[in-house]
């Protein structure tokens, strides 16, 4: 079946219902645990933004933006990564998100590479393979459209 292209389908707000890591045979790992948070918007400007972590989070010592302990501040870390930047649809089904901003300052100024697939108010994106632990993998995140 061949591929559309998704560029006017996928602009709104997505939010978050699964995210995993699948190896190659097939494995299954939530990241996020079972009952994930999160939200991915797309604009018509050609902007994204991703948040995702889990559900649940500890609430820490401060509310301040400064606060926390050290450990409080990685375990915020550890749950939670955010992106955002600008989008475009290289192939149909195949979106580019250009990182400008991230939780992890490595992925600012990449091209992360999305495979999308729409079907009914579900999106379902995966990541290419890549070698995790010694083990073939790439994540599945699938999204629910935001009611209006």
């Amino acid at each position: 079946m061949e591929q559309r292209s998704l560029i006017g389908e996928i602009m709104g707000t997505w939010l978050l219902q699964s995210l995993c890591q699948v190896t190659h045979n097939g494995e299954r790992t939530d990241i996020y645990g079972t009952d994930p948070a999160g939200i991915l918007m797309y604009s018509s400007a050609g902007y994204m933004n991703a948040q995702l972590g889990f559900g649940k989070r500890r609430i820490m010592s401060s509310g301040n933006i400064m606060g926390g302990t050290r450990e409080e501040k990685a375990e915020a870390f550890d749950s939670y990564m955010a992106y955002f930047g600008k989008y475009y649809e290289r192939e149909p089904g195949t979106i580019i998100h250009v990182v400008e901003g991230c939780t992890i300052p490595n992925w600012i100024g990449q091209k992360e590479i999305r495979y999308a697939h729409i079907n009914n108010n579900l999106l379902t994106i995966t990541t290419p393979e890549t070698e995790s632990q010694g083990n073939i993998t790439h994540l599945e995140v699938i999204w629910e459209r935001a009611a209006i």
